[in-house]
């Protein structure tokens, strides 16, 4: 059993394993992030922040989708979210690529874990 301490770590740790990537919108930064659990959505700029799919889908981790999309306006552009997953490789412990469109541009392109800007 977990003492209340290590449970607050784990927490703490769990809450911060999330995908974020920056893209540029009119030479603004937006940033698109995804909590790895509740699959949780959203893009960012400055104050702005619009939510994407519903926070919590049930049985996001047993999809056997190997390509996941969000789509949304944001700023007056389309933007278009894809999230591949390797075929042999289902589940959180593999890596992914994410790709972000702009108007159906590419502006960002980025394979890992927790992805960081300028990853």
């Amino acid at each position: 059993m977990f003492s209340s301490a290590s449970a607050y770590l784990l927490a703490a740790l769990v809450a911060e394993i999330v995908v974020r990537l920056a893209f540029q919108i009119d030479g603004a930064t937006v940033e698109f992030e995804r909590h790895w659990f509740t699959g949780k959505c959203t893009l960012r700029s400055g104050t702005d922040k619009q939510v994407l799919p519903p926070p919590v889908k049930p049985f996001d981790h047993l999809s056997t989708r190997l390509l996941e999309e969000w789509q949304a306006p944001f700023r007056g552009h389309e933007v278009v979210i894809e999230k591949e997953r390797p075929i042999w490789y289902p589940g959180m412990i593999w890596p992914q690529r994410y790709r972000v469109f702009v108007d159906g541009e590419l502006a960002a392109e980025r394979e890992g874990f927790g992805l960081r800007p300028g990853a």
